[in-house]
């Protein structure tokens, strides 16, 4: 029997058949948001989201940390997993 991954979103929702969810990859100088593939959404460096809102949530926390990063003194803030927030 083949095994289903379970996917769950930064804000804690599972992903169920007829939810809209989309694909990110954030580095220090892009985000990308691509359709969802279940395939890619197992990959490490791939954040798994459930919709526009928590999307744009993320957006917003990447612009919010390369800005940080441009007038940080010493530059080495960067966004990484660990940094996922909750999205309310």
């Amino acid at each position: 029997m083949a095994m289903t991954p379970l996917f769950t979103c930064l804000c804690g929702t599972q992903k169920k058949n007829t939810n809209h969810w989309v694909l990110a990859r954030v580095t220090d100088a892009k985000v990308q948001f691509v359709p969802w593939d279940s395939k890619l959404a197992q990959q490490d460096d791939i954040i798994v989201l459930c919709g526009e809102a928590c999307a744009a949530a993320l957006l917003s926390r990447a612009l919010g940390d390369w800005k940080q990063r441009s007038t940080a003194p010493s530059g080495e803030t960067r966004y990484s997993h660990a940094d996922e927030m909750a999205v309310a």
